[in-house]
């Protein structure tokens, strides 16, 4: 058991630049290779047990079961088996163990009522050296996972006095020592880092709290600023340090964040990235911190995007922060879809707009730029397949005769040209790219065949026929490639053409979509990312272009909201003006001219619908005058609410029970005018029409 603790402990993962674990947590992965030994320590205390059943050791046995279990995570069977010793246990250590134990389980489930329950019952007990330690760290874990960090600290603290020199008791002050940072106790933190390095932690946990030390001296002044970054520049040229750059990037990137340098910043920020090889988590919160100031103080919302895409990769999904990070991602993800859209389609509206030679001009230039891109793209490609090829090839150049010890033009003891296999291969390559080539000057040049007289074979040598049909085969060959590129090039011009709207139908299809896009992204700054003076841009810019929208009361109304929150007057009463005079009879409109004219509403509603029922049974009753005097006396004074349309509808129903075919077919046209939107269009437009087969007909009443 002993050894399996040690295990867990020297395979821990610390991520530094979060607030460490007091205990490194358990996960069903991570317990994996301990799996032998803990089922080792479970079958031989086991056979204790079952031989020596009423041996005081049995309680031991069971203790080690317990842990046991606790470290291959399975806490149903662990939590037994504490529960068991701390119930039929006579040893007052072993009790406490299993408390601890119960303990440990509570925190890593999450359920903090019971863990609370345990500390409370613990803290009655008197408790040896061993388990005083234990206890005051695992009450410690518990409080770091509530986020109360003074209580974390004073935990620590207590567990230090007892606690032996070592590993363990450097990472614990180091842990005090990120307390205190965040609490703002720079000046205990400082002595906390300073006197964890007074126990030789090993490398990783050494040079984490040498960083952390840096970044808590106190800069008073520019000389001091100066000297932090110096510093962490020695340790960056520190060979020893050179698998950790990254993190000093990172600490260098925050420094200049929190001096408001941006610029530097980011470019620290970015050479931690660049640095990072095997920590996958660093790099991932490089981006995340790049995400933010392009997000926070930049307002660079495409750029914050593509960070916060690359963060996802590789942060773990146990940081608290995750859901949070990953509701901004979508945010984000979302606002440039929205963003590329618009760009999109206002680029190919305004490629419909040039005349025809402009428009090929353009369409070439996108077409040159694309091939250009591809082209890079295809030989950096090849570039990184070749890698291994090439360096087989400098091999072959470098592996020559030992017996041959000519000097190289490079002053070492062999050479390239009196190594038979590299003269192969160099050969080989020469042949490859410029074919078989004379020895003479300008070998370069291609053969020019339109200076060539008609062949005489009797004069002409076979090397020169052989070389006209290569010239010849070559030419063919580029007249291949260039028609093939201009056709792919015209497939693609018309490719483009096909998208630009240069039909009305076309040209309307893409405005729907710039209008959906460019409502969307008045939403997200207004909603998702908070940016009031950014939201009413969108908005105005929306109603600008877009005057009478489907979106346009709702867009007017979330400009009223905006400009009152903001105590603009003038635009509050242009927003409310514009509701008022476009679309009075809006539940948007009302609301900006009322307030609680939802609360009203809803107690009118009720009313209403009481009223409504009792209509129906008059009709029904065929109580026909009665439910009509009702009805005319409810739409006059509620003429807005909810159930208006339906009573309108009965109203239609009434009347073709008691007037005449031309006042049915009136009351009809006017509901589909004044309900445009309503779902019963369609089966009052089929009864207008129905109605129209007796235009002269007299109307059976009693139907």
């Amino acid at each position: 058991m002993k050894e399996t603790e040690d295990q867990v402990f020297k395979d821990r993962r610390d991520n530094y630049t979060q607030l460490l674990d007091v205990i490194p947590p358990l996960d069903s992965i991570n317990a994996i290779p301990y799996k032998g030994g803990t089922e080792y320590v479970i079958k031989k205390a086991s056979k204790a047990i079952q031989y020596h059943r009423y041996s005081k050791w049995t309680d031991d046995n069971f203790l080690l079961i317990g842990k046991a279990r606790l470290y291959q995570v399975d806490f149903r069977n662990a939590l037994e088996t504490f529960k068991y010793v701390n119930s039929q246990s006579t040893d007052e250590a072993a009790r406490h163990k299993a408390m601890i134990g119960l303990l440990h389980i509570f925190i890593w489930q999450k359920d903090y009522e019971k863990a609370r329950s345990a500390i409370g019952y613990i803290r009655k007990e008197k408790l040896d050296k061993r388990n005083t330690v234990d206890f005051y760290l695992t009450r410690a874990q518990l409080y770091k996972e509530l986020d109360d960090y003074s209580k974390t600290a004073a935990a620590i603290k207590l567990s230090l006095r007892l606690m032996k020199r070592g590993e363990k008791k450097a990472r614990s002050y180091f842990i005090l020592g990120q307390l205190y940072e965040l609490l703002g106790r720079t000046k205990d933190s400082y002595k906390s880092y300073k006197t964890a390095l007074t126990y030789t932690p090993q490398f990783e946990l050494d040079f984490n709290i040498r960083l952390n030390l840096i970044e808590v001296y106190q800069i008073k002044n520019e000389k001091d600023s100066k000297r932090f970054i110096t510093l962490l520049s020695r340790m960056l040229k520190d060979e020893k340090n050179k698998d950790y750059k990254d993190q000093v990037y990172y600490k260098m990137g925050n420094y200049e964040y929190n001096q408001k340098h941006y610029d530097k910043s980011i470019e620290y920020l970015k050479k931690s990235v660049a640095s990072s090889k095997s920590n996958i988590v660093q790099k991932s919160l490089s981006y995340l911190k790049l995400g933010e100031i392009y997000y926070e103080n930049l307002q660079k919302y495409e750029m914050a995007s593509a960070y916060y895409d690359s963060t996802l990769n590789g942060l773990p999904k146990y940081l608290k922060k995750y859901p949070q990070i990953t509701r901004r991602q979508k945010i984000l993800r979302d606002f440039t879809e929205q963003t590329k859209i618009v760009r999109l389609e206002d680029s190919l509206q305004n490629l419909a707009t040039l005349e025809p030679y402009e428009l090929n001009k353009i369409l070439d230039n996108i077409i040159d730029k694309e091939e250009a891109r591809f082209k890079k793209d295809k030989k950096d490609k090849e570039e990184r397949n070749n890698k291994n090829s090439n360096t087989e090839k400098i091999d072959a150049f470098s592996n020559l005769d030992p017996s041959n010890t000519r000097p190289k033009d490079d002053g070492s003891e062999t050479w390239y040209f009196y190594n038979s296999k590299a003269l192969s291969v160099g050969n080989s390559e020469f042949l490859r790219r410029w074919g078989n080539r004379p020895l003479e000057d300008n070998w370069r040049r291609s053969f020019k065949v339109a200076s060539i007289n008609p062949i005489n074979t009797d004069t002409v040598k076979v090397a020169d026929i052989e070389k006209i049909k290569e010239n010849l085969t070559r030419q063919s060959q580029d007249q291949k490639e260039k028609t093939d590129l201009e056709a792919k090039r015209k497939k693609r011009k018309d490719e483009i053409k096909s998208n630009i709207p240069f039909e009305p139908e076309k040209l309307k299809a893409s405005n729907k979509k710039v209008e959906s896009a460019m409502y969307r992204l008045g939403k997200i700054y207004d909603l998702d990312l908070e940016e009031d003076t950014n939201a009413i841009k969108a908005y105005e810019k929306f109603v600008t272009r877009f005057s009478g929208s489907e979106f346009e009361p709702e867009i007017l109304y979330s400009l009223f909201l905006l400009y009152k929150k903001l105590g603009n007057n003038v635009g509050l009463e242009s927003a409310r003006e514009r509701l008022n005079k476009n679309y009075p009879q809006t539940d948007f409109a009302k609301l900006a001219n009322n307030a609680n004219y939802t609360q009203e509403g809803n107690i009118n509603d009720k009313h209403v619908e009481e009223v409504y029922n009792n209509i129906y049974q008059m009709f029904l009753a065929e109580q026909f005058e009665q439910a009509e005097k009702e009805i005319n006396q409810v739409v006059k004074e509620y003429p807005d609410s909810r159930f208006t349309e339906k009573i309108r509808i009965l109203q239609i129903y009434i009347i073709a029970k008691t007037q005449e075919l031309p006042n049915y077919r009136i009351a009809i046209q006017k509901f589909l005018k004044d309900f445009p939107k309503s779902e019963n269009q369609d089966y009052l437009k089929k009864l207008l029409v129905a109605s129209a087969q007796y235009n002269e007909k007299p109307v059976d009443k009693k139907k």
